[in-house]
């Protein structure tokens, strides 16, 4: 009894691989014998072999085939066309994060070489940030003439000028500053901060004569400096879009009142 229904097995299994099991020309004229067919849509059938595998579009198989397969011209260009549109959103997708990439890392590095250490007392905590007169023990000495002997065992001296600030990435920021994300949220006026910031504008304020001064803002956190570069670039360019756009009408009506000879 054993035997009989292991036979049976064996005999259903084998019909159902002969039904699974096709012989075809591809596109390329190569005959594909005794392929096992894994997977069939409404446009492609999915098969394998011994050497691999591969597709085939249903249109490209021979009629007998494309019946037994239930192939239909309508369903297999609809589903040709979303497949296309889902590879052009996904092309689309992959250039975005291509092009978000790129700007992440010019950004990045634009603000990398512009970095200063902020270095000095704040004066004013406002809402906008921390102003700090950065640099000002540096031009201090800078200023002040030192006297010193020499290893000879001359009198010598130096100072008493004035010092420029660097253009090296880190160096010391030497002038008024709004440093902002700074990491120590309760620092308050008269505090000293010590620490590595990225340029991302200008402010300008008034100030106790009322008059008007602008200072570079600098930003102690790298990736909000980022955020803070890229919503400028965003906005400059939707404002120059807009430009261009009320421009466009004013042009058209100009050539429209230009008289013609």
């Amino acid at each position: 009894m054993k035997t009989l229904i292991l036979f049976l097995l064996t005999a259903c299994l084998s019909s159902i691989a002969q039904t699974n099991t096709i012989t075809f020309t591809n596109q390329y004229g190569d005959v594909v014998s005794n392929a096992v067919v894994i997977k069939v849509s409404a446009n492609t059938l999915l098969y394998r072999i011994p050497s691999g595998g591969g597709a085939v579009k249903l249109a490209n198989l021979p009629p007998d085939l494309q019946q037994r397969f239930g192939y239909d011209p309508e369903k297999a260009a609809a589903l040709d066309r979303k497949e296309q549109q889902d590879r052009a959103a996904d092309l689309q997708q992959r250039m975005a994060w291509a092009a978000a990439d790129a700007k992440y890392n010019r950004l990045k590095n634009q603000l990398e070489q512009g970095r200063r250490r902020i270095r000095g007392k704040v004066l004013q905590r406002i809402s906008e940030g921390l102003l700090v007169d950065s640099g000002a023990a540096t031009i201090a000495y800078a200023e002040e003439t030192h006297y010193g002997t020499s290893p000879d065992g001359d009198p010598i001296s130096w100072g008493g000028g004035t010092i420029a600030e660097g253009k090296t990435p880190g160096e010391e920021a030497l002038s008024l500053v709004l440093l902002q994300d700074f990491p120590d949220p309760n620092m308050t006026d008269g505090g000293y901060v010590d620490i590595m910031a990225y340029p991302v504008g200008l402010y300008t304020y008034e100030t106790v004569n009322q008059s008007s001064k602008t200072v570079r803002i600098f930003s102690a956190n790298l990736d909000t400096a980022i955020k803070t570069l890229a919503l400028k670039e965003q906005q400059s360019s939707q404002a120059s879009q807009l430009d261009d756009e009320m421009e466009s009408p004013n042009q058209s009506q100009t050539e429209t009142n230009t008289p013609t000879r």
